[in-house]
């Protein structure tokens, strides 16, 4: 590598964290549509949207990712999918994990189920009479699954929304960092969400990364250029996970890929025979590096009721990019309409 090729590595380099500086000290942040506060646990709560006109329609349950907070999925007037579905006269409820307290520093998806997810579902059995769709984003989508799994009789169908479920994909990436993740494991009771992002995506799409900040420099429109900060700011608006969850999902999931060699958490397996005629909506983006096709297909052959889409987008882009609103939005919607 030459001289000139160094400096222009380090030049990037400084542009990228310039950018990542500059967000992160943004004041963007959170959801954007009205809500109310239903349930708590620790940090955890359960969220009611507030806006549209309400009917008995169809009643939602959000399950967004572990990894990342939740306002991805209302992350601006007009680029919201909750927005677009409560303004659709669907009733939306959202859980909001928030960052775990040091007594569920061991917490596995397990303990997430029996101290937060299932009570919330026992809550909302009493709040309203209605069967839920579950919708799962990401890591989310994982945890609506084994949620429909146990919750049978309450749910009415399931969407996955960029839900991983074979991580062979990650295992190279995993175990090339295992020496700091082992650190982290032995001396954090808490692991910052972020560090998670710099081992895994930043290191994996450096070039990516770049082009995009490069892009943002030179766009005119201002709704544009809001919308790039406030993604870029959920991005690294960082979120810690417990190290239980955190070993879970580098050894078990990554490492061991028991969910699809062995359908299994923990202590406890997964019926997912229990959920096979049950409707899915399954949507995964083809340009996706954080969750590609590849990693989220095999869950497909678990239903036998499917509507399947693949998007022409990436992990953010099926969700607010240019052809959300029918990729994801309308699609969505038209698949829940279906729903009795």
């Amino acid at each position: 590598m030459t001289l000139n090729e160094n400096l222009l590595d380090l030049d990037k380099l400084q542009k990228i964290y310039q950018g990542f500086y500059s967000i992160a000290h943004s004041a963007y942040g959170g959801f954007s549509t009205k809500y109310e506060v239903l349930w708590q646990h620790n940090n955890t709560r359960l969220l009611k949207f507030c806006c549209g006109k309400r009917t008995s329609a169809q009643t939602l349950l959000f399950i967004p990712s572990l990894l990342n907070k939740g306002y991805i999925l209302d992350i601006m007037k007009n680029y919201s999918l909750i927005e677009f579905l409560s303004n659709n006269s669907c009733n939306c409820f959202f859980i909001d994990w928030g960052n775990p307290v040091l007594e569920e520093a061991e917490y596995t998806i397990e303990n997430y189920l029996e101290h937060k997810v299932l009570k919330i579902i026992l809550f909302l059995k009493a709040y309203q009479s209605q069967n839920l769709v579950l919708i799962g984003h990401c890591l989310g989508g994982i945890i609506a699954t084994i949620t429909a799994s146990l919750n049978k009789n309450f749910v009415k169908g399931l969407a996955l929304i960029a839900t991983p479920w074979d991580f062979s994909c990650y295992s190279p990436h995993a175990i090339s960092h295992k020496f700091i993740i082992d650190y982290l494991l032995e001396n954090h009771k808490l692991v910052s969400s972020l560090l998670i992002r710099n081992f895994f995506l930043f290191s994996m799409t450096p070039e990516k990364i770049y082009n995009k900040f490069t892009k943002f420099t030179a766009e005119t429109e201002d709704f544009k250029k809001e919308l790039f900060i406030k993604v870029e700011k959920w991005s690294l608006d960082n979120m810690y996970l417990s190290r239980g969850i955190f070993r879970e999902c580098i050894y078990d999931f990554i490492i061991n890929n028991n969910l699809m060699q062995e359908q299994k958490l923990k202590n406890s397996f997964i019926n997912l025979e229990n959920i096979r005629d049950l409707p899915c909506f399954f949507i995964s983006g083809q340009k996706d590096t954080t969750v590609p096709y590849e990693s989220s297909k095999p869950i497909l052959k678990y239903f036998t009721d499917k509507k399947v889409i693949l998007s022409d987008s990436g992990h953010i882009g099926m969700i607010i990019g240019g052809n959300a609103k029918k990729e994801l939005w309308q699609s969505l919607f038209n698949w829940i309409q279906t729903l009795k």
